[in-house]
């Protein structure tokens, strides 16, 4: 599962549609480009594990505990849900063009060695923005910055067999 802002939030509320007419991975990339087009970077203040806030231009910030979400977008390849630990990446500076070019490296989870790249880990993450920012939980739009995110280690417990 994964939490992703502002960007990936766009999509969700546009991909709806596009996935019944197309399918998952299309209309998910459909509506990803269309977000795309007409996106621009938000200045995201952010800080994790109670370090000190850090401030930057984003064009989306995962913060994950497994590693794929999108029809199969390997957003965080090292992400081990039963590792205690978020993953987070953050995107800046991507755009249409970026979309267009990169996205086999989304899906094989290359992106992270991408400039305008960074990976994080940690087991909290707060961010705020004076700008409209919106939230995307798991496929689901549900709101917009500020946030606190907290993994909370074995809360889930998942019998296999």
């Amino acid at each position: 599962m994964a939490d992703h802002l502002q960007l990936r939030g766009a999509v969700i509320i546009d991909s709806g549609a596009s996935a019944k007419l197309l399918g998952g991975k299309i209309g998910f990339a459909w509506a990803s480009m269309k977000a795309l087009a007409k996106y621009s970077d938000r200045t995201v203040r952010f800080s994790v594990d109670a370090q000190p806030a850090e401030q930057a231009r984003v064009t989306a910030v995962s913060v994950a505990n497994g590693r794929y979400f999108g029809g199969g977008m390997c957003v965080a390849p090292t992400a081990e849900p039963s590792d205690g630990w978020f993953d987070v990446t953050i995107w800046s500076g991507f755009g249409f063009l970026d979309f267009l070019l990169k996205s086999k490296a989304l899906y094989s989870g290359t992106h992270v060695r991408l400039s305008g790249t960074r990976c994080l880990r940690c087991r909290t993450l707060t961010a705020e923005s004076d700008q409209e920012v919106l939230i995307d939980l798991d496929g689901e739009s549900v709101g917009r910055l500020p946030c606190r995110m907290t993994l909370l280690p074995r809360a889930l417990q998942l019998k296999m067999g």
